[in-house]
């Protein structure tokens, strides 16, 4: 990069906390980061096949980018058919963009997933989406970073080696106070968070 007279010292965006002197204490997190009109909320709100009575409404995101997650060896996916299988009786929303090939499959057969993925244009779009939700479940990806920056309830699933923003041993986030961590205690185990999952949500629906 040529250099540039109208700055004297560059940094590294992730470097920032070290320069900052910023601890766990001092992460900045009040919540909500972002706010989405009304207009656009009210105008999904229209647009959803949203429930009431005693039916929570929950986006979920089961995957991310496919190439993202074979080149890491597909340690982060959870597949779609566990968490219908987990929560049949709930209004589920799939948001996101790319599908497996066995998501796919599970969608062909239980039509009463409502996936968004085609209907999304760009994270304002998303973003009023979650607004209409009553809780988000998902992964390790853009959705779960979403919900938090807006201050949303949201359960996020981790695998058994996860991001270092996740730290370890916590099942919360300093930067989400909305957000409630799920880990994996062994490689690949996502029968036992789904146990804790479904119990908390379960929860959810009694209050």
């Amino acid at each position: 990069m040529a250099p540039d007279s109208d700055y004297e010292y560059q940094i590294p965006f992730g470097s920032l906390p070290l320069l900052f002197d910023t601890t766990l204490d001092s992460i900045p997190s009040t919540i909500p980061y972002l706010q989405v009109s009304q207009s656009s909320i009210k105008d999904w709100q229209a647009k959803l096949p949203l429930a009431h009575a005693g039916r929570l409404n929950i986006g979920i995101a089961c995957s991310g980018n496919i190439n993202f997650d074979i080149k890491r060896g597909n340690t982060r996916p959870i597949s779609l058919a566990l968490l219908q299988e987990a929560f049949p009786n709930d209004n589920l929303f799939l948001i996101q963009k790319d599908l497996r090939e066995n998501d796919l499959e599970t969608l062909s057969n239980h039509p009463a997933i409502h996936y968004l993925g085609d209907y999304l244009n760009n994270f304002e779009d998303t973003a009023a989406v979650v607004e209409n939700m009553d809780l988000i479940i998902s992964i390790d990806t853009s959705l779960a970073h979403l919900a938090g920056t807006l201050g949303k309830q949201v359960f996020i699933l981790l695998p058994w080696a996860s991001d270092w923003r996740w730290f370890l041993d916590r099942e919360d986030s300093p930067w989400y106070p909305s957000a409630k961590l799920y880990r994996q205690k062994s490689f690949g185990d996502w029968p036992t968070v789904l146990v804790q999952l479904k119990k908390d949500v379960a929860a959810l629906i009694k209050s």
